[in-house]
């Protein structure tokens, strides 16, 4: 097996374990990796220009492949997790776990509580808390679309922000209520908000990137206004998984909001609100590709059987199901991401 460079010459590993061979192909600045022998499935390879791979071969164990490359002049390690084989909790596209990390016990235990069955809600809400009691000190938070609670929930949110000493909100809808525990909010998009440099300790943002239309400006306003080792964290559908290509064929022929009202309720009733969708930074290599100039970056894939049971009639969710489980089995992204970055 062998991988080209990007000087075009050729580096054979042959005769070294697998995962000393893709240690030397990162090393050697390989833009493309080979899949190993037992996992080559239509000679797609695992990972693509910025780390954008797909586990197809996996260990019993949990194991890590680590290596260094440089982006924009500076030092951007790289860490890549596979997950337990046979395990439905989710797999991890990791990046360096950079300062403030929660290492990879912390997030063993997170995927295995969605896997038994866990809304995801609360336990991204317990992975940020894990930063903000690293911060010591009343940090100041940022909530990026902040108008329905956290990811729906303002009881969630309130307990963010009652750890924070000053919490800013975002909203640009003004049908949407802000609740009254945000001590500033904006009604405008992100981009356009005022808010200082280098004057936030943690940003979220939950179901909001698919939204971005413009991500180099999203990414460039938050990196201006983090401060040095602040973190962002973020839950986005993951455009790998066919429910995006789904979402975009459904709303092309008009059909979307109506089939959510058919299947869940009104919009903003009893369902979210069906804002356009762009789906431009839903991917690692997308984020990857406006987020160089922050330190570290942790992706997090959430996967299970019946996660979309929301989106399908009751007769059809066998058939979600057993799509569900077939992702699983061939080691494809899950329907949900989840995004931390450090600056």
């Amino acid at each position: 097996m062998a991988g080209a460079t990007p000087t075009a010459t050729v580096l054979t590993v042959e005769d070294q374990p697998w995962d000393k061979r893709l240690a030397a192909l990162l090393t050697a600045g390989a833009r493309q990796i080979p899949y190993p022998p037992r996992g080559n499935r239509c000679g797609r390879p695992v990972l693509t220009s910025w780390m954008e791979w797909y586990t197809s071969e996996t260990e019993a164990r949990w194991s890590y492949y680590e290596t260094r490359l440089r982006s924009t002049g500076r030092r951007f390690e790289c860490r890549l997790w596979f997950a337990k084989a046979g395990c439905t909790t989710g797999t991890c596209d990791k990046m360096n776990r950079g300062r403030g990390s929660l290492g990879q016990r912390h997030w063993a235990e997170y995927l295995a509580r969605y896997r038994d069955g866990e809304w995801r809600t609360p336990i991204l809400h317990d992975m940020i808390l894990e930063d903000v009691q690293c911060r010591g000190n009343r940090p100041t938070f940022l909530d990026i679309g902040c108008g329905s609670g956290f990811d729906g929930k303002p009881e969630l949110q309130e307990k963010l922000a009652s750890r924070a000493g000053r919490y800013i909100g975002i909203e640009p809808d003004i049908e949407v209520q802000v609740a009254p525990f945000i001590h500033e909010a904006h009604r405008c998009t992100f981009e356009e908000a005022p808010i200082e440099p280098c004057s936030v300790d943690i940003a979220v943002a939950v179901m909001v990137l698919e939204h971005v239309a413009d991500p180099q400006s999203f990414f460039g306003k938050l990196h201006e206004v983090l401060v040095d080792g602040g973190v962002f964290w973020a839950l986005a559908t993951d455009a790998r998984h066919y429910f995006c290509p789904a979402s975009r064929w459904a709303s092309r022929l008009g059909i979307k909001d109506r089939y959510l009202t058919c299947i869940q309720g009104d919009s903003g009733v009893h369902r979210y609100r069906n804002y356009p969708t762009y789906y431009r930074a839903n991917t690692p290599r997308q984020i990857l590709r406006y987020a160089r100039d922050f330190s570290s970056a942790d992706f997090i894939g959430f996967t299970r059987v019946g996660q979309l049971d929301f989106y399908y009639p009751c007769l059809l969710r066998p058939l979600g199901r057993l799509i569900d489980s077939l992702t699983i089995v061939m080691r494809l992204p899950g329907p949900t991401l989840a995004i931390r970055l450090v600056k």
